[in-house]
């Protein structure tokens, strides 16, 4: 995958995720992980399929993860106290 192919997949995954169909969203950013890893748009709509799932430990680890990869950006932080919320972890 190319760095321009980046923004096409994520909009595809998003797309699946909104329509909750999360088993295609998640073979897309399966796609983009292989390629950036550490890209972590990734990790925040993992991290949000995973806490309208109720997974809550791992929307936790995936929005840990983005967080390491976008330290500055605060809505990931919002997301992480969210799971944290709703898991009990206050």
């Amino acid at each position: 995958m190319q760095s321009n192919d980046l923004d096409t997949v994520l909009s595809a995954a998003a797309a699946a995720q909104q329509k909750s169909d999360f088993a295609s969203a998640r073979a897309h950013l399966a796609t983009i992980h292989k390629a950036f890893p550490g890209e972590p748009r990734t990790h925040n709509m993992l991290g949000m399929m995973a806490l309208s799932e109720g997974n809550y430990s791992d929307a936790i680890s995936q929005f840990e993860a983005a967080i390491v990869s976008d330290p500055k950006e605060p809505a990931l932080r919002l997301n992480l106290a969210t799971a944290a919320r709703r898991m009990g972890d206050d």
